[in-house]
């Protein structure tokens, strides 16, 4: 039987394909009213999908427009887990590492209460409403406790806005809740005539002296020394601030605190002791210098002493220099020459926290009214 043919095909070439046509940029079209439109796409930090558009008179306008959003816009692409716990730690070791002590200390103390509220929650997750209800807590505190928390809360989420931690600031645009400016009290003529009999029979009297008729505040009043009088005024340079309970040396705490107080006549026997002795004018009773401990006994002991002889006001350091200031005021003294006195780096200063007329004050000027109105008629 034959074998069978194999038939042989020839084996196929590849076809040469076609040069790929160039692309093609597609242009836009413009919509119905003539405008070029531009669209973005995103997941926000609350893990919400959103979509904006960009219009232009041309489509380059628009593209623009699209291109400025996406350079400024925080479009991260999962929400943001930091909690506000943690950001308060972050913010405060970042954006407050060179301010002194006390000043950490104090923000500190605002962050807690925050982070008491709102800590374990999601900074992407706060919200306006959330904001609102923290600061409204704070009804019937001074003016000066609730503005300073609400800068706090206000900055702490600012920063974060700008670290692309959130995308907005929940805390902006918040209503402040309204509290009593000035809290500081005015130290009745017959009580300042108490402080000024007694000040040698107790160890701060001096200093009370001081903030009196001086205008000094604690930290500058427990810092002179001999060679800061001269030439009938006491020269401030210098301040005594407590960190950890022990005294530190420190410049004041604006320049305009820096100035020259003049020392007034009834100011004058305190002056000379202390030029005298050439000792601080507070210390400890060992005659170490004053710790923050032994200052609050010390204080705590003049308060008990000048209610027994007679004082009708319990007396806190700042009453002393706000009562100075009030008195600058009474006596009429120019506006700049006040600000200098007290180191304040603006008028306006002085005459918003301190220029708080007494009783007395109102008193002579409603007879010094009736009496022009009576001239006029």
């Amino acid at each position: 039987m034959a074998a069978a043919k194999v038939l042989d095909f020839p084996t196929p070439t590849a076809q040469p394909q076609p040069a790929p046509k160039p692309a093609v940029k597609k242009k836009s079209a413009p919509r119905r009213d003539a405008r070029y439109m531009k669209t973005k796409r995103y997941t926000d930090e609350n893990g919400v999908k959103r979509r904006k558009c960009f219009y232009g008179k041309t489509e380059a306008e628009a593209s623009k427009k699209l291109r400025a959003f996406s350079a400024k816009k925080i479009i991260p692409s999962e929400p943001s887990k930091a909690t506000v716990a943690a950001w308060a730690e972050t913010w405060i070791a970042t954006y407050k590492s060179d301010v002194e002590a006390n000043t950490v200390t104090m923000y500190r103390t605002h962050l807690r209460r925050i982070t008491a509220a709102m800590g374990s929650h999601r900074m992407a997750s706060i919200t306006h409403d959330d904001c609102q209800r923290w600061i409204n807590g704070f009804k019937g505190k001074s003016y000066s406790t609730i503005k300073k928390h609400y800068n706090t809360l206000l900055a702490l989420f600012e920063t974060a806005r700008l670290s692309r931690v959130v995308s907005h600031n929940p805390a902006e645009g918040i209503a402040m809740p309204k509290g009593p400016k000035g809290t500081h009290q005015y130290i009745r003529p017959e009580n300042q005539q108490i402080i000024t009999d007694t000040w040698e029979e107790h160890r701060c009297g001096a200093i009370g002296m001081l903030m009196l008729l001086a205008g000094l505040r604690r930290g500058e009043a427990i810092g002179i020394r001999a060679e800061d009088i001269s030439q009938g005024k006491i020269r401030v340079s210098r301040a005594i601030r407590f960190e950890d309970g022990k005294p530190v040396a420190v410049s004041p705490k604006t320049k305009a605190g820096e100035r020259a107080v003049p020392i007034l006549t009834e100011c004058a026997s305190v002056i000379r002791r202390i030029m005298d002795t050439k000792a601080a004018p507070l210390t400890k009773l060992d005659g170490g210098a004053i710790t923050h401990s032994a200052f609050r006994k010390a204080w705590a002991s003049y308060q008990k002493f000048l209610i027994a002889h007679g004082c009708t006001q319990t007396v806190r350091c700042h009453d002393l220099r706000h009562t100075f200031a009030t008195t600058l005021c009474r006596a009429g003294v120019n506006i700049k020459t006040m600000q200098y006195w007290l180191g304040h780096a603006s008028a306006l200063i002085s005459m918003d926290i301190y220029a708080h007329m007494t009783q007395e004050q109102q008193e002579e000027d409603i007879e010094r009214m009736e009496a022009y109105v009576l001239v006029v008629k």
